[in-house]
């Protein structure tokens, strides 16, 4: 099941009794809070669920898939999300 941001927002001020608008603006400053330290280079770290940080990919000699010419690949700045061995387990749960 796909959660957009305002379904997410929805649902959480519901189950919690929240003003909608205030869950709003407080999801919406948190994401872009947690964006902008990322962006920053900071390693977000929420224990029992996740760590987000980032990884920088080197440029390399690639070949092109037709001409098989040699070209550039830059290098580039990725996303790294790696799930926290308790929030996989609740994962499997439902596997066995």
């Amino acid at each position: 099941m796909r959660l957009s941001r305002e379904k997410f927002i929805r649902q959480f001020a519901e189950k919690n009794n929240f003003n909608i608008n205030i869950t709003r603006t407080v999801v919406n400053d948190l994401i872009d809070f947690m964006c902008d330290r990322i962006a920053d280079g900071d390693v977000l770290v929420f224990n029992n669920a996740f760590v987000i940080s980032t990884k920088t990919r080197k440029s390399y000699i690639g070949r092109h898939p037709k001409t098989h010419e040699k070209i550039n690949i830059s290098g580039k700045t990725t996303l790294q999300i790696k799930a926290a061995k308790s929030l996989e387990d609740r994962l499997n749960e439902n596997m066995n």
